[in-house]
């Protein structure tokens, strides 16, 4: 059996995967006495995952999750300002003054003349509380599974990130290095807030531009806690743009296409994580948290979380308009 003959026959095993488990799960909640409209949109995700019925993206030009697509999903691509009265939100801008704290820990003596003005000092004074010793370098660039990657995604300067959870893998180490802040994590996730798929300090030095890319399901959300650093720092989603803020959360739809320019004149720091869509319901969050755990067992991983060569490939499949492509320019 040749290669592409092994691909088939794993996909074709995936696929039969997700039709049993489906049918086990509209069996266990029948059992349960949940309407079949209560399980509508997941069907419609199972489907897809099944192999009978290609995904239908309902804007599927600036829309295009590569791995879990929930259909009839009301979404937008901000949920900023609101985001701000949300628990998850309050509770990361209540404890950002001890989250800079920690993470100015982290940051090498050459960080130092990057930073705003007002955390130059707090940094010294910081190394100098620890003896001037210091960590050797706990960040590794941007999101993806090598170099190679990175440099694709990264147009100018450069995207470092500190990895508090990746693929749902909690990193011990990094997070015993900020036990406030890991602390504060670990109780977003046990009171449901956060996913905890992918949870890192994001640092972006100035001059730096992440290209357009995808996230890998629209029933999730990405909230960025602005640390320091913002002024200057733009992401667009779907077309639309805002602007971070230091102290503030951006929450916006990481399904969308979206990329982030950095035009300010110092190091932006924010904390990056994942948490539910709002407008799942529990029991649709329950099913699929469940299957989720489950799906990583037997699927690559790189089809749940960002692949960051997935929009250059899907441009060169779809051969999208010119007007998408000048934002590579």
């Amino acid at each position: 059996m040749d290669e592409e003959q092994q691909e088939q026959e794993q996909e074709k095993s995936i696929q039969t995967w997700f039709v049993d488990r489906w049918r086990q799960i509209v069996q266990e909640n029948e059992r349960e006495g949940v309407t079949k409209k209560d399980l509508e949109r997941l069907e419609g995700l199972f489907d897809v995952l099944s192999g009978k019925k290609e995904p239908h993206y309902d804007l599927p030009s600036i829309q295009l999750p590569y791995g879990f697509y929930l259909p009839k999903l009301p979404t937008r691509r901000f949920y900023t300002p609101e985001c701000r009265a949300w628990r998850l939100c309050q509770m990361l801008e209540a404890k950002r003054s001890d989250i800079v704290y920690e993470l100015l820990g982290l940051l090498p003596n050459a960080s130092t003349p990057l930073l705003p003005p007002d955390f130059q000092d707090l940094h010294r004074d910081i190394v100098a509380a620890k003896g001037g010793a210091q960590e050797p370098n706990v960040f590794c660039p941007s999101i993806g599974e090598g170099d190679g990657e990175a440099a694709d995604m990264v147009r100018n300067g450069s995207w470092d990130v500190f990895y508090f959870f990746r693929d749902f893998v909690r990193q011990d180490r990094n997070c015993s290095l900020c036990p406030i802040t890991s602390s504060l994590l670990d109780q977003l996730i046990s009171e449901g807030l956060m996913l905890g798929g992918m949870v890192c300090f994001s640092a972006l030095k100035p001059s730096t531009r992440i290209l357009p890319h995808y996230g890998p399901s629209n029933m999730r959300l990405t909230c960025h806690l602005g640390l320091f650093g913002c002024e200057g720092v733009k992401v667009t989603v779907g077309r639309e743009q805002q602007e971070y803020v230091d102290g503030e959360c951006v929450v916006f739809d990481d399904s969308f296409l979206h990329e982030v320019h950095h035009n300010g004149s110092n190091l932006r720091l924010t904390l990056m994580l994942d948490m539910w869509h709002p407008e799942m319901t529990a029991l649709e969050i329950k099913i699929f948290g469940g299957v989720l755990g489950e799906a990583m067992q037997i699927l690559d991983r790189a089809r749940l979380f960002h692949h960051l060569n997935v929009y250059e490939a899907e441009y060169e499949n779809r051969k999208q308009s010119a007007s998408v492509l000048s934002s590579f320019l």
